[in-house]
């Protein structure tokens, strides 16, 4: 577990009900995978309340990284040095990002790979992210674990578990993947349907999702 992904939701939170629950589900395209030299080229956000996808409440902007983007990287979301040569960079954009977090719950799918990112270049401007964070790959194994239980097996059966994988698995159009407030939009249908199979099982407030989804 890496250290920056705890965090202390305030304890008038812990008891409310997921219902009533302020989200923020996230994704992040990237240069490259490797967080020390890599960097972030977009981020996109969408509100949650509950259950409920708050579609006019989202966030997206482009940056321009300072070593350019790869072709490799290109391929994969799409984002042409064109696009990104007349943005600015990641010091104002990540302030904007806080800002709209405000103190919600962040959400995100393999949300660690994401949050290396973003604390890259937080640590950077010396700002911190303090809010609790939840990954919907752990919630996914947790329900899968209870599930598994029931007819005797003790561990979780591999297989895939990539957004596109869930997403498939789960009936959500994979249309525009690889665009971070689109990959964010499919993430929040994701994590819908997860928190429904959570109310089914008796999980209905704050403290026990943040037990759930934030063991990753």
């Amino acid at each position: 577990m890496l250290s920056f992904l705890k965090k202390q939701l305030p304890s008038d939170m812990l008891n409310q009900s997921i219902n009533d629950c302020r989200f923020v589900v996230i994704d992040t395209e990237l240069t490259g995978l490797n967080y020390k030299k890599d960097e972030i080229v977009s981020i996109g956000g969408i509100k949650m309340t509950g259950k409920r996808i708050e579609l006019g409440k989202t966030f997206y902007a482009t940056v321009k990284p300072t070593n350019g983007i790869t072709k490799e990287s290109v391929i994969i979301h799409t984002i042409m040095p064109s696009e990104v040569k007349d943005r600015p960079s990641i010091d104002s954009v990540i302030i904007e990002f806080l800002n709209f977090c405000e103190d919600a719950i962040i959400v995100g799918h393999f949300l660690f790979l994401d949050m290396r990112f973003i604390n890259k270049e937080l640590n950077v401007i010396k700002r911190k992210l303090k809010n609790p964070l939840l990954d919907t790959k752990a919630i996914y194994d947790w329900i899968e674990k209870q599930r598994l239980k029931t007819i005797g097996y003790d561990e979780i059966i591999s297989g895939e578990k990539d957004l596109t994988s869930l997403a498939k698995k789960y009936n959500i159009a994979m249309i525009g993947a690889h665009n971070a407030l689109i990959d964010a939009f499919i993430t929040a249908q994701l994590f819908q349907r997860l928190l429904a199979q959570l109310y089914s099982m008796g999980i209905t407030k704050t403290k026990d999702l943040i037990r759930i989804g934030s063991d990753f």
